[in-house]
């Protein structure tokens, strides 16, 4: 069970998030943004699937470890199956390929043999996260995501992704559309330090702090985009 538990955290999208950091720093700036736009497309798209099909977790008594929403499809299988696809038609090695499917099947069992999810849910998730890997890997070649119009389209995407929590009523839309718009930097081409020069002691001192950051602040803004928003529903209600 520990084993299991251990290399179920490798499908957790704060792990992802701290992979992407490390593409993003110590790799290619343009590779770790565009691996994050398909890392936000899969997390709101897997909290939209799992509200639209609405299915209960196996029994709360075969559950090995904590989990929490609906159970189809697995979001730990789609989001692992997003990253390691898009890493997979990006990198274009035989290796990759090979250690991409090892994860993504690893992740996806551990989820079924812990209890919190079942076989169609692990199966389901996967082909829904390779899907949408691969086709977010196709529209990000082809799209211009850099300049003015590059951030604009960040913004109207990350506002419609907001939106959606007036549909259901769910915090992750307001955390992916946030890192959606902040995600506009990038576009921008604001120019800074070239982080890639730096030593490599500072590099993973930087990832580790941004990382850090990064959580600190989407929980804070949850929480707070949450009070808010309940507040100015409640007063409309009234």
């Amino acid at each position: 069970d520990p084993v299991w538990r251990v290399i179920t955290m490798l499908g957790d999208e704060n792990a992802y998030m701290a992979l992407t950091a490390l593409v993003y720093l110590l790799w290619s700036p343009e590779l770790g943004f565009r691996l994050l736009l398909a890392l936000a497309t899969s997390s709101w798209i897997n909290v939209f699937a799992k509200s639209f099909f609405a299915v209960p977790r196996p029994p709360r008594e075969h559950w090995k470890v904590e989990a929490s929403g609906y159970s189809f499809p697995s979001g730990h299988a789609q989001t692992s199956a997003t990253v390691w696809a898009f890493l997979s038609l990006s990198l274009r090695r035989w290796s990759m390929w090979a250690l991409s499917a090892a994860v993504v099947a690893a992740v996806s069992f551990s989820r079924v043999y812990l209890g919190v999810h079942r076989v169609e849910d692990v199966v389901a998730g996967a082909a829904f996260g390779a899907a949408i890997g691969g086709i977010l890997y196709s529209v990000t070649q082809r799209l211009k995501l850099s300049g003015d119009k590059g951030a604009l389209s960040l913004i109207l995407y990350g506002l419609s992704v907001m939106a959606l929590y007036a549909v259901y009523r769910n915090i992750i839309f307001f955390k992916v559309g946030g890192a959606l718009l902040g995600m506009v930097v990038y576009p921008l081409k604001v120019k800074g330090v070239e982080v890639r020069e730096a030593p490599l002691r500072l590099k993973i001192a930087v990832t580790v702090g941004v990382v850090g950051f990064a959580y600190l602040m989407s929980k804070l803004a949850a929480r707070l985009s949450g009070e808010i928003v309940t507040a100015i529903f409640h007063a409309g209600v009234v």
